[in-house]
């Protein structure tokens, strides 16, 4: 097999795995100063009433551990949104609160998709509800790259809560990828027997 074939195999089998994943984005905030508003900082998304907090500054770290680091975010004025720059199939985040939250997803003509709520009314470290520990982990999962949108409702007013090491994800699309998938596979095959078979 020569130096060009083994490079076609080669950029084949990237391709086929490429389809095949997702590709996730994390956002830990470690990179954020203390009161600074989080808006646009992070590419693919944008922050709506979303305000860091260090600890040993602004945060109270023994109500609101941070997940990981120092620095959180909080819902600074009202309900804490995300407003995808292309849709996406998947959020998760931690979440230390005071109140219940819900967690809404929405496409991009504000249809309702999905929902999640927390486990308790109140996880925060020091006063949370028997069984409780802060920093739940709370994600949506949702087909086809539809959510366009999130809103984190806990308090109208906002500072109800607390959230690190945010992460979303747009997934491959399954019917368009596993027909490319499926067409790439005797191009690879056909390159792996003319290797064999084809010269001698």
């Amino acid at each position: 097999m020569n130096r060009d074939s083994r490079l076609r195999v080669l950029g084949l089998m990237a391709l086929l795995w490429w389809c095949g994943t997702a590709s996730a984005i994390p956002i830990s905030f470690e990179d954020r100063s203390d009161a600074e508003s989080i808006t646009n900082q992070y590419a693919g998304v944008q922050f709506v009433n979303a305000t860091a907090l260090v600890a040993g500054l602004s945060l109270n770290e023994l109500s609101f551990p941070p997940q990981s680091g120092n620095v959180a975010v909080f819902d600074d004025g009202g309900p804490l949104s995300l407003l995808f720059l292309d849709p996406v199939s998947s959020f998760s985040a931690f979440f230390t609160y005071t109140t219940a939250l819900t967690i809404t997803a929405f496409d991009d003509a504000s249809n309702l998709l999905a929902s999640v709520t927390s486990a308790f009314d109140n996880n925060t470290a020091d006063g949370g509800a028997a069984g409780s520990l802060p920093n739940e982990l709370l994600q949506l999962n949702v087909a086809n790259n539809a959510i366009s949108r999130l809103v984190i409702s806990g308090l109208i007013t906002g500072g109800s809560f607390v959230v690190d090491d945010v992460s979303f994800a747009v997934a491959a699309q399954v019917p368009v990828t596993g027909t490319l998938q499926l067409m790439l596979l005797p191009l690879l095959a056909g390159l792996l027997w003319r290797r064999r078979y084809g010269r001698r």
